[in-house]
């Protein structure tokens, strides 16, 4: 059998890329999403419903814009919800004027991303990492709810 033919399609897996394939095949076949615990229940590191497209894709503008509206379009249709909140990167103190720099040019690029010093950080987001001299913010990111 294969995708094509309209079979019955069987997911082994419901995180949050399985919730995705069986919605994306649902409206045109039969589908059996197979979970061993709750739907969406869990989440791995690389998994968790995450969506942070701008620092992801900070240097491929197109394809975060594409990604993007990808997401907002779901959200919007009701399929998926989407949840926009900004996205946090620690900065060690030895890479922060690197981040800078980063922050600079990516914001010439039209990505809305600022710098937070570390007083801020720890005001703004108490359970960021220690050790960290600020963050990048990006403000175009969220997280997704299967």
């Amino acid at each position: 059998m294969t995708i094509d033919d309209g079979g019955r399609i069987a997911i082994v897996g419901g995180g949050v890329i399985g919730c995705a394939v069986a919605a994306a095949l649902a409206p045109d076949r039969d589908v059996l999403l197979l979970e061993a615990d709750r739907i969406a229940g869990g989440a791995t590191g690389r998994s968790a419903g995450l969506v942070t497209i701008d620092p992801a894709f900070s240097d491929a503008r197109p394809i975060a814009e594409r990604a993007m509206a990808a997401f907002e379009r779901l959200d919007a249709d009701g399929d998926v919800p989407f949840h926009e909140v900004p996205s946090l990167e620690p900065v060690p103190a030895d890479e922060e004027g690197m981040a800078r720099r980063r922050v600079r040019r990516l914001r010439s690029a039209g990505v809305s991303v600022r710098w937070l010093d570390r007083e801020t950080v720890v005001e703004q987001y108490p359970l960021a990492i220690e050790g960290a001299a600020g963050a990048l913010v990006f403000d175009r990111a969220g997280w997704v709810d299967p």
